[in-house]
C-alpha cells in the first residue's frame, strides 16, 4: 500500500517528509511592528507541528483578569479559536 500525500503530511516521519515532500514547512513568527522577535521553522508532520506551534504561541498570548461580581476569569489577548 502506498501512502497518500495527505497521510505523509499528517503522520509521516521527518525523514520521509524531507525526502518525498521537501517543501513541507511551517513557520511561526512574532512581529513587533516590522521587527521579527521570533522566527521558528517546523518541518515535521502536521499533527506534531500544530502542537509545537500551539505551545510556542502560549507565551505570546497574555491574559487579563476580568472580574464580574463575585466571579473572575482570565481573558486571553487573542481568542484561541482564531489561532489555527
Amino acid at each position: 500500500m502506498t501512502p497518500t500525500l495527505t497521510g505523509l503530511l499528517l503522520i509521516g516521519s521527518e525523514e520521509s517528509l524531507r525526502r518525498l515532500v521537501p517543501t513541507n514547512e511551517a513557520v511561526f513568527q512574532v512581529l513587533v511592528g516590522t521587527d521579527i522577535r521570533v522566527n521558528q521553522t517546523y518541518r515535521g508532520p502536521l499533527l506534531k507541528t500544530i502542537e509545537q506551534i500551539a505551545e510556542a504561541f502560549k507565551p505570546w498570548n497574555p491574559g487579563t483578569e476580568l472580574n464580574v461580581g463575585l466571579f473572575s476569569s482570565m481573558v486571553p489577548e487573542f481568542d484561541e479559536r482564531a489561532f489555527r
